[in-house]
């Protein structure tokens, strides 16, 4: 794990670089802030929870540095594997591996300085790593948000913090994984496409800490009048998901990883 250099930095005054964005989560089926207080729990969550939430989306912000885990790609013709994605190394082998960031006003800057003292100048930021263009990758995107039980006009409905979204796309969108606090699905659903949604605890290299989330999965059909295509073993309790036919692909998180100081 990369270590950074300790810094200081003034911001917005909430912990952030700016002020964040506000979504009212009511109206979605599955959400969890990052304190753990989630849709079902009901009441309203603890001072501890919202403190928690911020903590740890400070911490998905300024000292996320990447993923590891297995993402595999193999359609008989050619098989391709990454196993972990670095923003700190720009570890990227495969054409359309892309990194950039938003500045505070809005602009594009491609494959920025980004250690956590960089991070001041941004408010939010993208890393893609293909296991083979455009077929199937890893995103990492991290953008922090106010969450809202009801109207985002009314202070009293805060109920922390969240973030959206970590995502795994496999074989242009037939299979995909996604990770965010908040997100519209059905359990084991078998329709024109298979999808299933849980909440989750995403590991990470800080011993103490996972990342409270909403998992998503969905497997698309292939072509008019096929028949679904379910992922064959899936396990939410070790984030772990497979499939071997018509093609193999594989997904998994071992742990989000973080810069150390």
């Amino acid at each position: 794990m990369p270590t950074a250099t300790p810094f200081k930095a003034l911001g917005a005054g909430n912990g952030f670089p700016l002020c964040l964005g506000k979504v009212n989560v009511s109206t979605y089926d599955y959400w969890v802030t990052l304190g753990g207080y989630k849709k079902t729990d009901g009441g309203t969550p603890t001072d501890q929870q919202i403190a928690d939430s911020l903590e740890n989306a400070m911490q998905l912000f300024w000292n996320l540095d990447g993923w590891t885990g297995r993402l595999y790609f193999n359609d008989y013709f050619s098989s391709y594997e990454i196993t972990s994605l670095s923003m700190k190394n720009g570890d990227w082998t495969v054409s359309g591996d892309e990194y950039y960031a938003y500045k505070l006003d809005g602009t594009q800057v491609n494959e920025p300085d980004f250690d956590p003292k960089d991070r001041v100048c941004y408010k939010s930021f993208v890393a893609t790593k293909y296991a083979s263009y455009p077929d199937s990758g890893i995103s990492l995107s991290v953008t922090p948000v106010r969450m809202y039980d009801g109207a985002t006009s009314d202070e009293g409905n805060f109920v922390g913090y969240g973030f959206n979204a970590i995502s795994a796309s496999l074989s242009f969108n037939y299979y995909q994984v996604q990770f965010s606090s908040y997100q519209n699905g059905t359990p084991a659903s078998p329709t024109q496409t298979y999808e299933d949604i849980s909440y989750v605890e995403i590991p990470t290299n800080i011993t103490s800490l996972t990342i409270p989330a909403v998992g998503y999965i969905e497997s698309l059909y292939f072509g008019a009048g096929a028949i679904p295509d379910d992922f064959d073993t899936y396990s939410w309790g070790s984030l772990q998901f497979e499939q071997s036919s018509p093609d193999e692909f594989a997904f998994e998180i071992d742990s989000l990883d973080f810069y150390t100081y």
